[in-house]
């Protein structure tokens, strides 16, 4: 995965649980400076090893901290390095999950061998929304929940999240139910 990540989590860790932390997980996880250049990318152990040292020294479930990390990379991180990109993408919940593969497309032309992950909206009658996530990399859907539940505060959408199948069930993919508290996101463009 890419120093961004790594840059996001060690935010993540100061805003959520205060800076004089971060040394610790850095240390724990055997990680230095030079593993948060952004656009450098780096084997995912070092990422799984860093998610797993912050949850080691914060004490926290690993995933209780994936969700909020997922949370705080759309409000925090996604806007400020991609925040145009993601007001091109829609102006409603359904509409950006709908081009999330396209979006990932543009964000592939800045980082060298990207392996992004891809996304599709199963066909609903219904207000909820049922979303296929699929990926080569296996322990993060506890961090795309919280993607999903930061993208509703985005887009000031109420939304429950649960997970209706798991690749580590013997699904395909993994598979989110996205109940949405009221319609707002089925109007709009």
């Amino acid at each position: 995965m890419y120093g961004l990540i790594h840059c996001a989590l060690r935010d993540h860790v100061a805003f959520q649980y205060g800076e004089d932390l971060i040394a610790e997980v850095l240390d724990t996880a055997g990680v230095t400076e030079e593993h948060f250049v952004v656009m450098q990318a780096y084997d995912d152990e070092i990422t799984l090893g860093l998610i797993g040292a912050a949850c080691e020294v914060l004490k926290v479930d690993p995933d209780e901290l994936l969700v909020a990390f997922g949370k705080f990379w759309v409000l925090d991180t996604a806007v400020k390095y991609y925040g145009p990109v993601m007001s091109f993408a829609g102006r409603t919940l359904e509409k950006f999950l709908g081009n999330l593969d396209l979006m990932h497309e543009q964000v592939a032309a800045t980082f060298t061998n990207l392996r992004q992950p891809s996304f599709e909206i199963l066909p609903s009658d219904g207000p909820n929304i049922e979303l296929i996530y699929k990926s080569e990399r296996d322990g993060l859907t506890e961090f795309v929940r919280g993607l999903l539940l930061g993208l509703g505060e985005h887009f000031q959408q109420e939304v429950a999240v649960s997970i209706s199948g798991l690749k580590s069930e013997g699904e395909p993919h993994d598979i989110f139910l996205i109940e949405l508290k009221d319609d707002q996101s089925r109007s709009g463009s």
